[in-house]
């Protein structure tokens, strides 16, 4: 399972509730809002293919750090909602919360997490693929085997088939 998901959702929760809130005030804040619908359907699809393939630390490293991105998505959106915000819009331009660069890490962080979930599924599937790749048993032909190298021992090599012996034998 992935346990970051829920809190995953939260966090996309709070986003949303924000967006709603100021979505009068401020287009950017419903055009992130959905930038974080689309990732949030993205993870859930994702979701159900890890409870089959399971999701290494490296994936789950991948969505925390997703995670922390959509964070600082709320909190920049939940600064729009309070006095001063206009003001505040041109001094986070200095920082590295401006929605747009916000929006850059978001994608950054989406494909990280993609690349290394193909990584574990692919790895999940080569396992797949050697377990089918092993030899069976067929018990019927280990059988006639068996009673040829019997027959064998038994009478020697003097009969040059002992395989047409057998089965004059068995009519």
């Amino acid at each position: 399972t992935v346990p970051l998901i829920g809190e995953t959702c939260k966090v996309a929760r709070t986003i949303l509730g924000n967006v709603q809130k100021l979505a009068k005030k401020v287009d950017d804040v419903v055009t992130m809002g959905e930038r974080v619908v689309d990732t949030l359907q993205l993870l859930d699809k994702m979701k159900g293919n890890f409870v089959r393939i399971g999701a290494d630390n490296a994936v789950l490293g991948r969505w925390e750090n997703l995670n922390t991105v959509l964070v600082d998505i709320n909190e920049v959106i939940e600064g729009f909602g309070k006095k001063g915000w206009m003001k505040r819009a041109f001094a986070l331009r200095k920082h590295h919360m401006a929605l747009s660069k916000l929006d850059k890490r978001l994608g950054s962080e989406l494909d990280s997490l993609i690349r290394f979930y193909n990584i574990e599924r692919d790895a999940r599937v080569l396992r797949d693929l050697e377990e089918l790749k092993k030899p069976r048993d067929y018990p019927l032909e280990a059988a006639v085997e068996k009673r040829v190298q019997k027959y064998k021992q038994q009478h020697g090599s003097a009969d040059d088939d002992p395989v047409a012996a057998l089965q004059a034998d068995e009519q």
